[in-house]
């Protein structure tokens, strides 16, 4: 099959949840819709089904299928990812409170978008943050804090997604960095190139030394 996402490449995709539910276009796939009814809160269904279909709606023009027909896998907290012969792609989801994101890449990639950041993120920070990026984030205003912890927070999310770690790896074991300009990420012998989502409000890392962001819209 010809390469869909050339190498270094990460494809994203945002659109606003609402916006996503209350378009014309396919309905939710049979399976997903009975998935997000397991649920038992309203959001985590909302959340689930317009991830779902942000993902097939970018996929399908992608991989020349329709929406519906996209192989899209992945069980109960589960990561999602295509089956054959797709499955040279990778993919990563992130909910936001009103945004959802979509990566495609030929490489493990993650993405992780975050429109706020806790009330209490001071006091949140000790449980995230590695010793060296505590030290400076302690040297730091409010407004400068705040900026820096979101900042921190969505690349050390996407990093432990593209590494399919989530958070059951301790998020003060590595180091990301809290500065605007993001560098290479090392974890467990592999690197991750970091980029900013355009407005600030999440972050994609990929599984290489470099990566070229290129943002998509839905056709």
């Amino acid at each position: 099959m010809p390469r869909l996402v050339a190498d270094g490449d990460v494809l994203v995709w945002t659109a606003a949840r609402a916006e996503i539910l209350a378009a014309d276009g396919p309905a939710p796939d049979p399976a997903e819709t009975e998935r997000a009814r397991a649920m038992s809160h309203p959001r985590s269904r909302e959340r689930f089904l317009a991830g779902r279909l942000l993902l097939r709606r970018a996929l399908g023009p992608l991989l020349g299928l329709a929406p519906a027909a996209v192989p899209v896998l992945g069980g109960e907290g589960e990561a999602p990812r295509l089956a054959a012969p797709h499955d040279g792609l990778h993919l990563s989801v992130s909910h936001g409170e009103t945004v959802e994101a979509v990566a495609v890449a030929a490489a493990p990639v993650g993405v992780d978008v975050e429109e706020s950041c806790p009330a209490d993120f001071a006091g949140v920070a000790p449980v995230v943050m590695h010793e060296d990026e505590l030290a400076l984030f302690r040297r730091l205003d409010e407004d400068e804090a705040r900026l820096a912890f979101r900042r921190l927070w969505t690349r050390k999310e996407a990093v432990l997604k593209a590494a399919g770690l989530g958070f059951s790896r301790d998020p003060r074991s590595f180091a990301v960095g809290i500065a605007a300009a993001a560098g290479p990420v090392s974890l467990d012998g592999r690197v991750y190139a970091l980029a900013e989502l355009p407005g600030g409000v999440g972050t994609v890392a990929l599984a290489a030394e470099a990566l070229r962001l290129r943002g998509m819209a839905l056709r």
